[in-house]
């Protein structure tokens, strides 16, 4: 390489907190990034959009990045350069996923800590790859460690048809629990059946409180509650618990007027799940059952919508407007400028 040619790579740049519109197509220099002891270099293929990131972006949000940055937690791609001290499964060419990166995920070469990248296996596409990351360890933390998930338990995924809420159904399915779904769609309602969950209801009903009440009878109430919109729905979810029950908290957006007595009569614990609190340890363990799943065909992430990496701004509208979430919103991240080889 001659000194005048410097290598560039395309990213998504925000220089101000705010509107969609700070979502900014940017070219930023290749050696910027070169990977440090226990680092990986990514060529990502997509990137997956968390609600979070339009927070963060918005400027909404309890921590926030140093401006500018490009962001972005998840993405899948090909290994194409290593910093010292990386094991062995994470070496150049190999197909991974992230859950976290130094760098930013919307864009077209990621810097990762190997601790927070995982091998993605064959049989899976680089745009479900990308949604794995945050969605599929929030959904093992909320159920395993968080809520104690045991096989012949009653589970209700209270808000399902997001990216949290399907990989929980198939999750909760596979341990061989019995799981109640709500969605506020029909095509929710039958992606949540088809991803595992033996019931759906409307949680638009005014009476779908009591339709669960009716089929948990049997087993006293609701064991474990994987709650996707605490601020409107903890009464409800206290008042359909089990003796004992649990109630993990994976979304909230806002208070609520809340009385505590109703975890009293029936004991009920409710528990946040934040995934950052994750140990290196837990993440591979996340990472191993991810993999097997995903091998055995057990496991399958819902893209709902794709966009270009350039329609980022676009994402984040459609992420936050949509009436019903139905999985996955991911960016595609093809279009090469430079070279990287």
């Amino acid at each position: 390489h001659s000194a005048d040619h410097t290598e560039m790579y395309n990213c998504i740049r925000v220089s101000q907190f705010g509107p969609s519109s700070v979502l900014q197509m940017a070219s930023a220099d290749v050696s910027s990034l070169s990977p440090g002891p226990g680092q990986v270099l990514i060529k990502a293929l997509a990137a997956g959009v968390n609600p979070v990131e339009t927070y963060i972006r918005s400027g909404q949000y309890a921590t926030l990045p140093k401006l500018p940055y490009t962001p972005g937690s998840d993405c899948a791609g090909e290994v194409v350069a290593v910093g010292k001290d990386v094991p062995k499964r994470l070496k150049t060419g190999e197909r991974v996923y992230t859950m976290g990166t130094v760098s930013g995920s919307y864009a077209q070469l990621v810097l990762a800590s190997q601790s927070n990248t995982f091998r993605l296996p064959d049989n899976v596409s680089w745009l479900e790859g990308a949604c794995l990351g945050v969605p599929a360890f929030t959904a093992l933390r909320a159920l395993r460690t968080c809520g104690g998930a045991r096989a012949g338990q009653t589970v209700l995924i209270h808000g399902a048809s997001g990216a949290v809420g399907l990989l929980c159904c198939q999750l909760a399915a596979n341990l061989g629990m019995r799981v109640l779904a709500t969605a506020g769609s029909p095509e929710g309602r039958q992606l949540a059946l088809d991803c595992g969950a033996n019931m759906a209801f409307d949680h638009h009903d005014p009476d779908y409180a009591d339709a669960i009440a009716v089929e948990t009878a049997d087993t006293d109430g609701v064991h474990l509650t994987v709650e996707m919109l605490a601020n409107v729905n903890l009464a409800t979810d206290c008042r359909l618990a089990s003796p004992s029950g649990r109630i993990v908290i994976v979304g909230n957006r806002g208070s609520l007027n809340f009385n505590p007595r109703l975890t009293m009569s029936n004991e009920v614990s409710v528990t946040g799940v934040f995934l950052r609190r994750s140990t290196d340890v837990e993440l591979a363990e996340y990472a191993k059952l991810i993999s097997e799943m995903l091998k055995a065909g057990q496991l399958r992430p819902t893209v709902d919508r794709q966009f270009h990496l350039a329609e980022a701004g676009a994402a984040h509208d459609f992420v936050i407007n949509r009436s019903a979430s139905l999985g996955r919103v991911v960016l595609k991240i093809d279009e090469w400028v430079g070279q990287i080889d």
